[in-house]
């Protein structure tokens, strides 16, 4: 197996704990509250960013996750068509998932530091969801609400910034985009961008993506207002002590 199959083999294992990173990201930790004890803004661009953002968190993301698990298991078995030459059978599947006047040779190419530091970046980002779904236990709920007996919890990832599990969602939904049409990729390697449907099918998986990063930046506003009705002064002092909303000395 030579140095560019070695290559490969490297950014598949990267690839694949991106992939499950922002799949546990993405999947609830629990069930939707009532919908007695769920909020929606009553007008304006919070009440359509949230409707919006909803609307992603149902249907649309189970595609977008299990596009993730195609690519990685099309870039997989291409990989090992490389690895394998003398496989009649990698070599058929090899020429239905790389387009005409495409190689995908680039997929044994060294992993580019662009592609390794947006793994990074995912991976963090899905490590802090997960510590945000532990720290708030069942209070934790993709939609905007209030769960009855939810505590102000200020410790963990709540004691660095206000919404860390948006900080997560964002480490984990951009460089994604990044990965997957960075040179190496199968998305770019096989020549699928060529096609009027692949155009199209990049455009609603990335583009979904990238808009359920911008909401969950609009919905803080609107979530804050909840925290501060809801507690008080209680949520006034802690802002004091944490006055970051998601980045650290930023933002």
């Amino acid at each position: 197996m030579g140095l560019g199959i070695e290559y490969s083999m490297a950014k598949l294992c990267l690839l694949f704990m991106a992939s499950l990173s922002l799949h546990l990201g993405l999947t609830p930790p629990t069930r939707p509250p009532p919908t007695k004890n769920q909020f929606i803004p009553d007008k304006g661009s919070a009440r359509t960013s949230e409707m919006l953002l909803r609307w992603l968190l149902s249907t649309p993301t189970s595609y977008y996750k299990m596009l993730l698990w195609l690519t990685l298991a099309f870039q997989i078995v291409t990989t090992l068509s490389f690895a394998y030459p003398q496989s009649s059978t990698f070599y058929l599947i090899r020429s239905y998932l790389v387009f005409p006047g495409h190689t995908g040779q680039g997929m044994t190419d060294s992993p580019r530091p662009i592609f390794i530091i947006s793994t990074i970046l995912v991976v963090l980002g899905g490590t802090i969801r997960l510590n945000c779904f532990r720290a708030l236990g069942s209070s934790f709920t993709f939609e905007l609400s209030f769960v009855e007996g939810q505590k102000l919890i200020k410790s963990g990832p709540y004691s660095i910034v206000r919404h860390p599990s948006y900080t997560g969602a964002i480490l984990s939904l951009t460089p994604t985009i990044v990965i997957h049409l960075s040179p190496g990729s199968w998305v770019r390697e096989s020549g699928i961008l060529d096609t009027i449907w692949g155009k199209v099918v990049a455009l609603v998986w990335f583009g979904g993506m990238a808009i359920m990063a911008y909401t969950v930046v609009v919905r803080i506003d609107s979530e804050e207002k909840i925290l501060e009705k809801k507690f008080g002064q209680d949520w006034t002092d802690y802002k004091k002590a944490v006055p970051y909303k998601l980045f650290p000395g930023i933002f």
